[in-house]
């Protein structure tokens, strides 16, 4: 299977149903959260979406809230950085 990797990355501040789509479209069942540079945040797996909907978060929400509790590295920039996204 080829992909382009470009088609992966959805920016940190797009709604959980637009990662959804994403996820839908490339096929990989994995969506490359980027920054406002294009620098890779975090990864967001079909999996972790629907953990998401089965404790009804709202779909409408910026991505960034599921990255918080996913990855330690997500935590601890935001710690650093102060980032609220």
């Amino acid at each position: 299977m080829t992909f382009n990797l470009h088609e992966l990355c959805v920016p940190v501040d797009r709604s959980i149903r637009e990662v959804v789509a994403s996820i839908d479209r490339s096929g990989c069942g994995i969506a490359l959260v980027t920054d406002q540079e294009g620098r890779l945040l975090d990864t967001i797996t079909d999996g972790d979406v629907r953990r998401a909907l089965l404790s009804n978060q709202d779909l409408g929400a910026p991505v960034s809230e599921l990255l918080v509790g996913l990855s330690p590295v997500w935590n601890e920039l935001r710690q650093l950085t102060g980032a609220s996204m």
